[in-house]
């Protein structure tokens, strides 16, 4: 196999030298890492106890090493609601002491492994006994044993093509006689597929808001490079590819249908070219929206404000219910609350997501320069007088102001104005304008258009606020500046909303869920032109939550993206803060609830420009419960910063890619599990094809795959360096952990090809050899040429 691997490696060299067309590219990885699904039998139901404990280390000496015998006994620091060790009574801060009455120890394994190892032997319903100490006496407790519920989920093939059965990767397995470990990796991927960890149902179907993404991916986990690839280049057709090159409705199409909501973007009627044709045009926008909120119509306001407080950053219902004095207050304030939240997830179920986003489809139609310019051409505007309009919530130049019904719209002149009511559309003609606008009503929609100046866009929401509603904001021209602090410049929430920006020099600033953010809808940022600089706290920058797509696209300019260092991270308080941004997707774990869904996609594609990216935990191309992160930059060269759970990162059920297609680029991570790492059923990748790269980590690194799991990073082309932890060579650059306790292992990859001259930190990379390590990690240079 040494002998052929080379020259397979030729061909692909060969084939891929110059720059691709974009399905090169995907053929391209898939050659390289695609492997089929696993077509055995699938294991169901799995058991678990539900717990979460650390060892204490018993004095010999001690009146509980004399009392009961032990050597070690564990305190439980977390219970997830609703699983075996919760129905049976278990307590945080209970301490583990026995199982069946005998220490929770052996020679091989203790703890939690062992408790594991043991429920391993067991079925559904069987009863197992453990005893704890809590205010110092000895309880026992029988606990019953509960399954993790499965439903299997259909799923299609987004189109990316049939399997390749000879791929790179799969040589390898076959070489080094792998299948069987792979295998093992695969067939516990494909039982996450059909999991459910939600305790609490609100649907009559499981996993109501798990999308087709996801569940394909877990199917077929080294495709997450391909998917991710097929998924922003579906978006740069969209815009690319229309017919006044300004595609919005195409482009809403296509996020649509990777939120498994197909929606004709024909639905877009003729564009509206005098007063009636406009009153006419939005009104069918209304009645989709009608259509949409019918089933919760009067409730919009009740369910927006619920599913705020799930992601809000200052206080939420985590912080709450951890403040109950005891244990027993803490599960009834846990249980009313879940059933209180799961009410509200059913009717936000009902909502009607492909008739608001057919009205957003309409709107967005309106993203289009040339058709303001003939509106305003042919409309019966007055010649400014300071005395002929005076309409509340504006003050400067007014040109023309009508009523719809309930809806207001104005049109501004070229002076500097300021607006600071609702108004369903303003067209602003020019100057350096102030908006300080009200939030859209429920249930309603907003256009903005601004048609040049230096704007200053602030509010607590707006700016492509759709909260409960639709709103797009469409700045033509100018360096404008945003400020807002949460759900707003394109972002959706339980709706959708977009800001798009056709050129100047700009500024973004927000706290958190904003800058193309989404739960249970869709948010758009799109940036034409400009150097523009994204700054956000948490949960921004292309984030995707529950059932909802969050993007940013930037079309061309140099850019810097900052989001975190406002909220510490447990993990590494005095240093570590949460980003969840830039290209990051995330579901709600069932951890302090037993209430629980999956989660979204967050994308941040930058198509051109020398860029930079700053962050910390959780970021750039990340995820988190069965959810899907990409940050993808076509060109340029750029810079990476984050910190742990980043860089193309898949971790707990999920799956994040980094894709980087041309540039001399540098890569830099601290604190672990960064650059083509995944964790727990997941995949993750990192894919780099030009330029001379600089990578550094730290641990748990650089195709890194733990815990049952695939991760993969790739460099086609250039002179890199590969630099990390000089003590962790086993996990890092290329390697892979073994969970006995769930009877399977994991396969991380670093392959770099295109014959450069590379470093590495681990000394037994050797150019022109392929290298197995021991927990499984696969390693290939392919060296310069002699």
């Amino acid at each position: 196999m040494k002998k052929l691997f080379p020259i397979f490696l030729l061909f692909v060299i060969s084939s891929t030298a110059e720059s691709l067309p974009v399905d090169s590219l995907i053929e391209q990885t898939l050659n390289l890492f695609d492997l089929d699904m696993y077509n055995g039998r699938i294991e169901t139901p799995k058991l678990r106890l539900g717990h979460y404990s650390n060892e204490i280390a018993i004095d010999s000496n001690s009146e509980i090493a004399d009392n009961f015998k032990i050597k070690y006994a564990y305190r439980i620091w977390h219970i997830i609601p609703h699983t075996s060790a919760d129905e049976a009574g278990l307590f945080i801060d209970d301490t583990l002491i026995y199982l069946e009455g005998k220490p929770i120890y052996d020679s091989s394994s203790r703890g939690d492994d062992f408790l594991e190892y043991y429920t391993l032997t067991k079925k559904e319903g069987d009863v197992i006994n453990i005893s704890v100490l809590r205010n110092n006496s000895a309880i026992e407790i029988p606990v019953k044993l509960i399954a993790i519920k499965t439903s299997p989920l259909p799923y299609t093939n987004p189109g990316i093509g049939e399997v390749i059965k000879d791929s790179w990767l799969q040589k390898q397995i076959n070489d080094f006689k792998l299948n069987e470990w792979v295998d093992a990796i695969k067939k516990q991927m494909a039982e996450a597929s059909i999991s459910d960890y939600n305790k609490v149902p609100f649907s009559d179907n499981l996993n109501p808001w798990r999308l087709n993404a996801i569940t394909y991916l877990h199917r077929y986990p080294t495709r997450i490079g391909a998917y991710s690839r097929f998924i922003v280049n579906d978006l740069w057709d969209a815009y690319n590819n229309s017919e006044t090159n300004e595609g919005f409705p195409s482009v809403v199409s296509r996020i649509a249908k990777h939120l498994d909501v197909i929606v004709n973007p024909g639905l877009a009627e003729k564009k509206p070219s005098n007063i009636n044709e406009l009153n006419n045009y939005l009104a069918v926008v209304q009645a989709d929206l009608d259509k949409a909120y019918n089933p919760i119509k009067g409730e919009i306001e009740q369910i927006t404000n619920e599913l705020l407080k799930l992601l809000q950053s200052d206080s939420n219902y985590e912080t709450e219910n951890e403040n109950a004095k005891n244990e027993p207050d803490r599960k009834k304030n846990r249980n009313d609350y879940e059933q209180k939240l799961a009410g509200v997830f059913k009717k936000a179920n009902q909502v009607d997501l492909k008739s608001m986003i057919s009205g957003l489809i309409k709107l967005s139609a309106l993203i289009d320069k040339s058709w303001l310019l003939e509106l305003t051409e042919n409309l019966p505007l007055k010649e400014y007088s300071k005395n002929y309009y005076v309409i509340p919530g504006v003050k400067g130049e007014i040109l023309y102001f009508w009523v719809d019904g309930n809806k207001k719209y104005i049109i501004g002149g070229k002076g500097a104005n300021i607006y600071t009511e609702n108004f369903n559309l303003i067209i602003d003609a020019g100057g350096n304008d102030i908006y300080e606008t009200e939030p859209v009503p429920h249930g309603s929609f907003r256009y903005i258009a601004d048609m040049e100046g230096n704007d200053t866009y602030s509010s607590n929401t707006g700016q492509g606020s759709g909260i409960g509603c639709i709103d797009i904001l469409f700045d033509v021209e100018g360096d404008d500046t945003y400020r807002c602090n949460y759900f707003s410049q394109g972002s959706g929430l339980l709706g959708a909303g977009i800001l798009a920006d056709f050129n100047g020099n700009d500024l973004y600033t927000s706290h958190w869920c904003s800058q193309g953010a989404a739960c249970l809808g869709i948010g758009l940022l799109f940036d034409a032109f400009g150097n523009d600089n994204y700054i956000a706290d948490v949960y921004s920058q292309g984030f995707g939550y529950i059932k909802g797509i969050g993007v940013i696209m930037e079309y061309n300019g140099n850019d810097s993206y900052k989001a975190g260092w406002k909220i510490p991270d447990s993990r590494d308080p005095k240093r570590a803060h949460l980003s969840m941004s830039q290209g990051f997707g995330f579901g709600m774990r069932p951890w302090s609830l037993g209430l629980g869904t999956d989660g979204g996609i967050g994308i941040l594609t930058d198509y051109n420009g020398h860029d930079v990216y700053n962050s910390d935990f959780f970021s750039q191309g990340g995820s988190y419960w069965y959810a899907l992160g990409i940050l993808h930059d076509r060109k340029g060269c750029d810079r990476y910063t984050a910190g742990q759970y980043s860089q193309g990162s898949g971790i707990h059920l999920s799956f994040g890619a980094l894709l980087d297609d041309e540039g001399n680029d540098m890569y830099d991570a601290y604190a672990g599990l960064e650059q083509g790492n995944a964790h727990d059923w997941s995949a993750g990748c990192l894919e780099d094809l030009e330029g001379d790269d600089t990578y550094r980590g730290f641990t748990s690194s650089q195709g890194s795959a733990l815990t049952v799991a695939f991760a993969y990073l790739f460099d086609k082309q250039g002179n890199d360096m590969y630099i990390m932890n000089k003590n962790d060579t086993t996990f890092s650059q290329g390697g892979g952990r073994q969970q006995p306790t769930r009877k399977a292992g994991s396969l991380g990859i670093l392959l770099d090809i295109g014959n450069g001259s590379d470093t590495y930190t681990d000394p037994r990379i050797i150019e022109g050899i392929p290298l197995l390590k021991g927990q499984k990690g696969i390693v290939f240079d392919d060296g310069k040429l002699k």
